[in-house]
């Protein structure tokens, strides 16, 4: 910490560091006082630095990437290399994500795992194949510079719409990459560039997560979807079909949670001998209940009763599954060949069999395939509804406890306050050399007399200090022991550094003033959006129940042996799932030959 120097910056603050190579590192921090909070806005100002003030030194941005991490991601250096080979392969490639694996302990890390596995085995890979990824996360991807130049005065609009807000703010990973897709940049999956990095290991973040993602997954999907002709236009790479699948994929979310009831009714059916006009009346009672609730209760009551609901599906998915099996079994000894149903749940495991195989270091995630199994109501029913119905709660769903935060946070010191978020980001800006203002005083930060004293009256009630407190607290010594300096008296590179900061703030970073959680219009949209989408889902779960129920009735509508509505349900998702596999196969080939050629 010695050889630590502070920089106040327009921003926040800078922590310069000289390596002992001579490379300068720089950590940046945000004071959200001064600038938009947000992650969007954190890559709006390292993407904008990069390219828009450090670029100046550099020739092609077709040779220059931008690698995005987490703070909690744990990667190789061979990694990175290979997330560069497919860079160097294809200048039309804008980006490349890697293999990411969640790490942590429990039940909740038991589920990811498999989910993981099978979003980067089949769908990851499919996209890969047949089009385009439509997401390079955040936590461990490489971006081509010319691509992120094309798309950043896009990216950093502000939100005028409850759409924008989740295409924009809660799921900007997904839609910077939409942006590219559509501009005619290709991206790609690179399965010999692994990452690990920690996932949610209680419930309430696990579903706290997910209702960020969800929503901003299916709109940022719409979309592209509902532009398709702009990116059939400009890329080469997405096709009518390609395009017909994600269709397929949108819709199939939307009727999910009905067909997770289905496919339950049927499994009780089939395998415990229940009634199916009991079970699907229950079913859907219980479902309602849980949407209403949602609804009208708090937060916390809501995930307790997920808690319950999860607890209560994976009994009856136990029972299913056992009776599935045992039926299956005897339908084995008494019939042969096998009915269509049972080739079809066979066909499946060997698809999930032959996988694992061709991931023989990824193996293992098979293991977790049962827990995943009986989590499954929870995950495609109860998340759904949960994740529609809060889409209306603009908050980040953060890992950590807020109530840590904030005795933490009392560890700064007044106005030195920043968020630990990297600095990242673009906009155009006023020309150089503007008139250099200081931050209005509304801007500045401050702590009011009430708020100081409430605070630390709350900080002096608590008895027990986190070893994570002590640990801010421990840096907070150090820091304050390091040589400060302004950078808009530094003349180290004539202003040009405060001169970027001050006019990229100016341009689009100041933080708008409608209120700490963003202004009533905003909030009153996004109600009008949720209560739209809600009547969607209802609508349609409600007919396509209705249609496989009554079309279920009609015991002449047979091929096969099998009722005509269940064959092409079959028919559909084992094409799809077939499609998925052979993605797969080729790909793990593509894999092979770039570790060999890395050897």
């Amino acid at each position: 910490m010695k050889a630590c120097v502070k920089v106040k910056t327009p921003y926040g603050m800078q922590l310069r560091w000289k390596l002992p190579g001579g490379m300068p590192f720089t950590v940046h921090l945000k004071d959200n006082t001064k600038v938009k909070n947000k992650k969007r806005w954190s890559q709006v100002m390292y993407m904008s630095y990069v390219l828009d003030h450090k670029q100046k030194i550099l020739v092609r941005d077709d040779q220059t990437f931008i690698l995005t991490t987490d703070a909690d991601v744990n990667f190789k250096h061979d990694s990175m290399e290979a997330l560069i080979d497919y860079m160097l392969q294809d200048e039309t490639i804008g980006a490349v994500c890697g293999r990411t694996h969640p790490m942590g302990k429990g039940p909740l890390v038991w589920y990811q795992i498999f989910d993981y596995a099978i979003g980067h085995w089949f769908m990851k890979v499919a996209n890969h194949m047949f089009g385009s990824v439509l997401c390079c996360p955040g936590c461990f991807s490489l971006y081509r510079c010319q691509a992120v130049r094309d798309i950043l005065p896009t990216y950093s609009t502000t939100v005028n719409e409850a759409f924008e807000f989740l295409t924009k703010d809660m799921g900007e990973d997904r839609w910077m990459c939409t942006l590219m897709v559509q501009a005619g940049w290709r991206l790609m999956y690179c399965a010999a560039a692994e990452d690990v990095t920690y996932c949610p290991m209680n419930f309430d973040e696990f579903y706290k997560q997910r209702r960020r993602w969800m929503p901003s997954t299916l709109a940022n999907l719409a979309l592209l979807i509902s532009e398709w002709r702009v990116t059939l236009g400009n890329n080469e790479h997405i096709s009518v079909p390609f395009i017909i699948f994600q269709l397929f994929l949108l819709v199939s979310t939307i009727i999910g949670p009905s067909t997770v009831i289905l496919v339950i009714v049927g499994g009780m059916v089939y395998g415990v001998g229940a009634n199916e006009n009991t079970s699907v009346i229950l079913l859907s009672l219980i479902t309602l209940t849980y949407g209403l609730i949602c609804l009208f209760m708090s937060q916390d009551f809501q995930l307790k009763t997920a808690k319950f609901l999860t607890f209560v599906f994976a009994v009856i998915m136990i029972l299913v599954t056992i009776g599935v099996a045992a039926q299956i079994a005897n339908e084995l000894e008494l019939m042969l060949p096998a009915g269509i149903s049972t080739l079809y749940l066979g066909g499946l495991a060997g698809i999930f069999m032959v996988a694992a195989l061709m991931h023989p270091t990824e193996a293992y995630c098979l293991i977790n395939g049962l827990w995943y199994l009986l989590c499954l109501p929870s995950g495609y029913l109860l998340l759904t509804i949960y994740s529609v119905v809060n889409m209306t709660d603009r908050s980040w769903g953060n890992e950590h406890d807020l109530a840590d935060f904030e005795s933490s946070r009392e560890l700064l010191a007044p106005g030195e306050r920043h968020s630990t978020v990297p600095s990242k980001a673009a906009c155009e800006y006023p020309g150089p050399r503007a008139k250099r203002n200081s931050a209005p005083p509304d801007l500045q930060p401050t702590t009011s007399n009430g708020n100081s004293l409430s605070k630390q009256s709350a900080s002096q009630e608590s008895a027990y200090v986190s070893e994570d407190s002590l640990k801010i607290r421990h840096a907070r010594r150090q820091l304050d022991r390091c040589r400060t300096i302004d950078l808009e008296v530094d003349n180290s590179d004539d202003g040009a550094e405060y001169d970027f900061w001050d006019g990229l703030r100016e341009a689009c970073l100041k933080p708008e003033l409608a209120g700490f959680d963003g202004n009533t219009e905003l909030k009153d949209k996004l109600e009008d959006l949720r209560n739209t989408t809600l009547m969607v889902f209802l609508i349609s779960n409600v007919l396509w129940m209705i249609v496989i129920m009554v079309l279920v009735k009609h015991s002449n509508l047979k091929l096969l042996g099998v009722d005509f509505v269940g064959l092409m349900f079959l028919s559909v998702y084992g094409t799809i799932i077939l499609f998925q596999f052979i993605a797969m196969l080729a790909h793990r080939l593509t894999t092979l030959i770039h570790l060999l050629a890395r050897a």
